[in-house]
């Protein structure tokens, strides 16, 4: 469907158009989630180029570019891009919108994986807490991106040694998800892998076994047996559960 809008905008507007640029964005998303990481990159570095003629440096939707490809230099181990693209996101972000905005904290959210990947720890659980808090602020205790910035955080602190504090977290957003979204969302597929690994860790295998199968179950109608995520969880459920239990 992203492909058929991005020929249609094309058509009507121009392959220059900020609509057409728009579905490249948005196909540029689809992709990533989809795992094609070398089209992702393509698509997205297209439409930052595109953006960056169009509208200069101090723009929102070049940010956005930015930011888009630096969560495909994450994806594909190139971190030392990713950080750079993130960070000038950020500081763009932060002079068009204030240190307090969705944007900032979608900026900072994407750095808190760029350092955690790096294992710089410290910082990416700090980073991890502002985000949270600000999503707080901003949208209230109850919604779908304040799950993903409590998942973050519990990745963070888990590897800073705050295993109880990690394990709360991801079950926070475990509860939250299933409250928002549909049972068979992959987010809530990944909060039941999240927390079910998190008592595979801890030695609890009969526990653990169920709530993996219920995650793989769902990645497995939603996303098909060859994604990324379903593969990952697929081999922590063979090798660490199910032979053991």
């Amino acid at each position: 469907m992203q492909r058929a809008a991005l020929a249609i905008r094309r058509k009507r507007f121009g392959s220059e158009s900020p609509q057409a640029v728009a579905s490249l964005n948005e196909l540029g998303i689809a992709l990533l989630a989809d795992g094609k990481l070398s089209e992702a990159e393509q698509v997205n570095r297209e439409a930052l180029d595109i953006r960056l003629r169009r509208f200069g440096n101090e723009n929102a939707d070049v940010a956005t570019s930015q930011n888009n490809l630096a969560h495909v230099y994450t994806q594909m181990g190139r971190l030392t891009k990713a950080e750079a693209l993130a960070r000038e996101a950020l500081a763009t972000r932060q002079r068009l919108f204030g240190n307090s905005s969705l944007e900032v904290a979608d900026s900072l959210g994407n750095l808190v994986v760029i350092l955690g990947d790096k294992r710089q720890w410290a910082e990416a659980e700090a980073m991890a807490r502002e985000v949270l808090e600000m999503r707080i602020k901003l949208l209230g205790s109850e919604h779908p991106w304040v799950a993903s910035a409590l998942n973050d955080l519990a990745w963070a602190a888990a590897a800073n040694g705050k295993q109880k504090e990690a394990e709360d977290l991801e079950r926070e957003s475990l509860a939250m998800r299933q409250r928002l979204l549909s049972q068979e969302h992959p987010d809530v597929a990944n909060s039941l892998y999240l927390v079910g690994d998190r008592m595979r860790q801890r030695g609890n295998l009969k526990e653990a076994y169920p709530v993996l199968s219920a995650a793989l179950s769902i990645q497995r109608k939603v996303l098909g047996e060859n994604h990324p995520s379903t593969l990952y969880t697929l081999e922590k459920f063979r090798l660490d559960v199910q032979s053991r239990v």
